[in-house]
Order: C-alpha cells, then structure tokens, then sequence
C-alpha cells in the first residue's frame, strides 16, 4: 500500500447551532492496487485534550510539525489494514480513538513518517 498524503484539521461550524467545531478529521490517501482511495476518520476533539495532545505536535516532519489530527488515519489504516476498503469512520468513543495509539511511540510514529516521506511506503511491523 503507497500513502500519497496524510492530513488532518478541525471542522468550523457552518451553522451558528451546529456542533461541527467540536471534531476534527484526519485523511490519508493511499494507493491499492493502482487505485487511489481516501479513508477519512472523523472523531470528537476532546478525544486529543484528553491524551494530552491537542495543538501539541507529535514530531516534526522535515521541519514541519505534525499533530495527532495528520497522523490519526494513516495509524488506523496502518494498523488495521481491512480498513482500505473504507471511505469514512466515524470513532464516537475514546476507548476506540485511544487503541489507535497503543503501543505507538513518537520513535516509532518518526520512522513510519520517515518511511513515508522517502518512499512512500510504510508499515507497523
């Protein structure tokens, strides 16, 4: 699987009574098989306050800081593969958003985007 692109950002509301600032999606575009897919995961921002990593960068990408919100559906894809045949998850419960970090490093989150970023290619193992 080649990853393309990894990203993440906050939602804005576009109505004044919705609760749309309360999210945050992060995306990753990758290639299966020659086919490029994105696989979007949407979560509750308080998610990242309550593991300590809201607007804390994780790493820094060639000299560019990287935040949870990039790297959170490159880790769920990386971590569970099956989910290339997804567009879009929506994770409603901290539990599940925490499981995506367990037994990730930040040394270990450097080198998948290290890997990444040379040649396009990463996994967990």
């Amino acid at each position: 699987m080649k990853i393309n692109s990894f990203t993440g950002y906050e939602l804005e509301k576009e109505q004044s009574n919705s609760p749309e600032d309360s999210f945050t999606r992060s995306e990753v575009t990758f290639e299966v098989e020659k086919e490029t897919k994105v696989l979007s995961i949407l979560y509750v921002r308080y998610f990242e306050k309550k593991l300590n990593l809201h607007n804390n960068p994780v790493c820094t990408l060639n000299e560019k800081p990287v935040y949870i919100k990039d790297i959170t559906a490159l880790l769920a894809l990386l971590k569970n593969p099956v989910l290339k045949n997804e567009r879009r998850i929506y994770i409603s419960e901290e539990s599940e958003f925490k499981l995506l970090f367990e037994d990730i490093t930040e040394e270990r989150i450097k080198a998948i985007l290290s890997d990444v970023s040379k040649t396009g290619w990463a996994s967990l193992e």
